[in-house]
């Protein structure tokens, strides 16, 4: 069994991915594993197909980790939070990538619908990252929960960076900014809210160094854009 584990690993170090997968789908045919064993299995499939920039199938397989971890757990407690978070994590990436690949333009007619998806997908992708901060891994927790406040932190910069309609005078475009900014002020605010706990989680993770040092950078710059421009 480690062996099979291992040769996943290298082959996932070599970017082959789907023959990770075909490893791991060997493993997972025998039927004396443990759950223990069966949940790494599981949770290796499922990322190395994610890995493999298949996002429909990673979900599926992902979502199956989380449910088997579920009724593993109800038999005998598993004392591995990492996997699990580490799935609802990724399942929060894949709407992540959904989220960013909806972009916002004028005519109105084209910005109301897809602004009413991108929040869509901006909350399905939060839920995902909280549902991953619950199972308790204090990195995965610092990742998450970075990612949450760089969700709103670009939908903040997307509509703060749109055009301004062409019909408009200055002093028109002048107003539109103020009350655009008025509006979207509160995404920068939740923002750093998710930022400053995404900080608290990370310092008790001695392996979330990376992201302690993004949470700070984006913490600093949030607040000095929000000082920059008080609310009105």
């Amino acid at each position: 069994l480690d062996a099979h584990f291992r040769l996943a690993v290298c082959l996932g170090k070599l970017t082959k991915w789907w023959d990770g997968v075909a490893v791991f789908d060997h493993v997972l045919t025998f039927d004396w594993l443990t759950d223990f064993d069966r949940l790494e299995a599981l949770t290796g499939r499922a990322v190395s197909i994610h890995e493999a920039d298949e996002p429909d199938a990673a979900e599926t397989a992902l979502w199956g980790v989380l449910h088997f971890y579920r009724e593993a757990d109800r038999r005998r407690p598993l004392d591995d939070r990492g996997m699990v978070a580490e799935s609802a994590y990724r399942l929060g990436e894949i709407a992540n990538d959904r989220f960013n690949k909806v972009h916002l333009e004028f005519p109105i007619e084209t910005l109301r619908p897809r602004l009413e998806v991108k929040c869509e997908l901006l909350l399905s992708a939060q839920t995902r990252y909280l549902r991953s901060i619950r199972h308790g891994d204090a990195h995965t927790a610092a990742a998450a929960g970075f990612r949450i406040g760089q969700l709103y932190e670009k939908l903040y910069d997307e509509v703060a960076s749109m055009q301004v309609p062409a019909d408009l005078d200055p002093d028109q475009a002048d107003l539109y900014r103020e009350e655009l900014y008025a509006r979207v002020r509160i995404l920068l605010e939740k923002a750093l809210k998710a930022y400053e706990k995404a900080l608290l989680v990370g310092k008790s993770a001695p392996t979330a160094t990376e992201w302690i040092l993004r949470i700070e950078a984006a913490i600093t710059r949030l607040k000095t854009l929000v000082l920059a421009k008080p609310a009105t």
